[in-house]
């Protein structure tokens, strides 16, 4: 009878094993294909441009049966785990299987078809699918960013620009041939794709220590952190994905929104809103047309910048180069005390603030802090908080003050306000009216998730919507498996 009881209880614990694997794995796949629906909707194609791009290819007919995938020279077969992503991605409604073919497409346009010659880089063109589910501002708290999701210090050996105002990942074939050639001496590095792959993502040192004591990649991921576990496995279901169904037609030119525009070098600090307001142009216009500056600021110092401008402007721009500079400056850019900085643990950052829209709220830094779980807590991106404390790189130092500007009127300025007003005791805000507002879905939060990243999944919704919607005034309260009300104006 005990024997009986003991075989039961060891069946129950590895039966609630196998169970607890599969819902974790049906979550991950769930999560993932989120991001990507909701990244190919911003995408902001012609749907009757993408429907007519797909209209040939039958998605209910697979090309191939096979169980196996190539990555350059090497043959891989897919696992469960790659069957389950890859039943998915075949599960995914008409369109967005023609947004995805077509947002591929797309992608391959701007970087000029990089590896179509190249059997030794064959099919890992869709490694920006896996890493950053096609979200070109990408960003994570181990500095990864951009289409391809490449890591600060890679990105700089491989031979790309980056400063805090400025950053060449955001552009499409620059970084896919950065990334190409990291990926390629990845391969040397560790012998096969598999591991190359993995040493991309999690980075090479953390593979690296993975690998200890054990020559199986199977072992390796089972080592890894849990987030990262199946990334491999999910790409090998995203090539075999789109090795039956991908079209590439050479009479579509895909491509972003066309400017006549005129080139300048700025070898000075400038605000875009100076140039907007001097020169009388759309501010959003002018963004869109440098995609590479990660928020406002110019800063041509150290190494000038290429800046375009609308059509006609280049003349108008060199002629009041100065004007400009000077205009607003205060505003844009105030002179502030330097504090003395002899004792580090004391000394505050010099703030730079935003523009006149923002207030300034306070974060003393906490030993363990770092900018990512700082951008996290307040809701703002990293390059944001560099940009603001004029920090370079990402080492910070307790007991030093950071400043973090917020939208006046905002829930995080007006909970900082109330600590100040009333000595540390936040009042509440104004409750919220849902008349005039749908309720679109309510969201559980899962491990991870910050206000801000969630506001990503929403085109409508800020991070301090999202707080105000649901009466929640500290973005450091936020717990796993609370629920969230997501609205939006009718």
């Amino acid at each position: 009878m005990r024997k009986f009881l003991f075989t039961y209880i060891i069946f129950c614990l590895f039966a609630l094993f196998v169970h607890n694997n599969a819902f974790s794995q049906y979550a991950n796949n769930r999560k993932f294909i989120s991001s990507l629906k909701t990244n190919l909707n911003l995408l902001n194609y012609d749907e009757s441009d993408v429907l007519e791009y797909c209209a040939d290819i039958n998605f209910s007919e697979l090309s191939t049966e096979s169980e196996f995938v190539n990555l350059g020279n090497e043959v891989y077969s897919l696992n469960n785990i790659a069957y389950n992503l890859y039943s998915d991605l075949q599960n995914l409604d008409h369109k967005t299987k023609c947004f995805l073919l077509y947002a591929m497409a797309d992608l391959k346009t701007k970087t000029n078809f990089l590896y179509k010659d190249s059997e030794y880089l064959k099919n890992l063109d869709y490694l920006p699918i896996l890493v950053s589910a096609l979200d070109k501002h990408f960003v994570n708290s181990t500095t990864a960013y951009g289409l391809w999701a490449l890591q600060f210090m890679p990105a700089l050996r491989y031979g790309l620009s980056i400063d805090t105002c400025y950053d060449q990942r955001l552009e499409p074939q620059l970084s896919s041939q950065a990334a190409g050639k990291y990926l390629m001496d990845l391969q040397k590095s560790f012998g096969s794709w598999d591991y190359a792959i993995m040493a991309y993502v999690c980075g090479p040192t953390v593979v690296r220590k993975a690998m200890k004591n054990t020559n199986s990649f199977d072992e390796t991921v089972n080592n890894l952190e849990a987030n990262y576990k199946n990334y491999f496995y999910y790409y090998l279901a995203i090539v075999k994905w789109f090795s039956e169904k991908e079209i590439i037609n050479p009479s579509f030119f895909v491509s972003e929104k066309f400017y006549d525009k005129d080139t300048v070098f700025v070898k000075d600090r400038l605000h875009f809103e100076q140039i907007s307001e001097y020169l009388q142009l759309n501010l959003k216009e002018l963004k869109e047309m440098n995609p590479l500056f990660v928020g406002n600021i110019i800063d041509g110092r150290n190494s000038e910048k290429e800046i375009y401008l609308p059509y006609g402007y280049k003349d108008r721009f060199i002629a009041n180069k100065d004007s400009i500079i000077a205009f607003k400056d205060s505003i844009y850019f105030p002179v502030f005390q330097m504090p003395n900085v002899s004792d580090r643990s004391n000394a505050n950052y010099v703030s730079i603030s935003p523009g006149k829209d923002y207030e300034e709220i306070k974060h003393t830094i906490q030993t363990g802090d770092n900018l990512g779980s700082i951008a996290q807590k307040y809701g703002v991106r990293v390059s944001d908080l560099q940009d603001w404390n004029n920090i370079r790189g990402t080492n910070i130092y307790a007991g030093k003050v950071l400043s973090i500007w917020v939208k006046k009127g905002s829930a995080l300025a007006s909970n900082a306000n109330s600590n100040k007003n009333d000595n540390n005791k936040a009042t509440k805000q104004e409750p919220f009216n849902a008349a005039g507002y749908e309720l679109v879905e309510t969201i559980t939060i899962a491990k991870g998730d910050s206000f801000y990243k969630i506001s990503k999944n929403y085109s409508w919704a800020s991070a301090e919507d999202i707080m105000y919607w649901n009466g929640i005034e500290d973005a450091s309260k936020l717990q796993i498996g609370q629920k969230l009300k997501i609205y939006k104006k009718k």
